[in-house]
């Protein structure tokens, strides 16, 4: 008998809420993809109820040897929920 270890992760969505202006809808997706995200006063709603992209990270025996590693154990293009935050300003 081996002993093993495993490592596991899941992704954790993090929302975020802006309000901007544009002129247009082309102009407002523009803006939109080029938002710095990483603002301190955007507002932050974590979903930890609801992890995505559960996979197993390495998989490996007592000699530390890789057995396998990246093992996705949730379909990647199906994610378990959905949430939307609206700015109701």
């Amino acid at each position: 008998m081996k002993t093993y270890n495993v490592i596991y992760a899941q992704n954790v969505s993090v929302y975020g809420d802006w309000s901007f202006e544009a002129e247009n809808d082309e102009e407002a997706l523009l803006i939109a993809k080029n938002i710095d995200r990483c603002r301190e006063e955007a507002s932050q709603d974590i979903a930890w109820d609801c992890p995505e992209q559960e996979r197993i990270v390495a998989l490996t025996d007592e000699d530390d040897n890789y057995v396998d590693e990246d093992v996705y154990l949730t379909e990647l293009d199906r994610p378990k929920c959905h949430k939307a935050i609206h700015n109701h300003k």
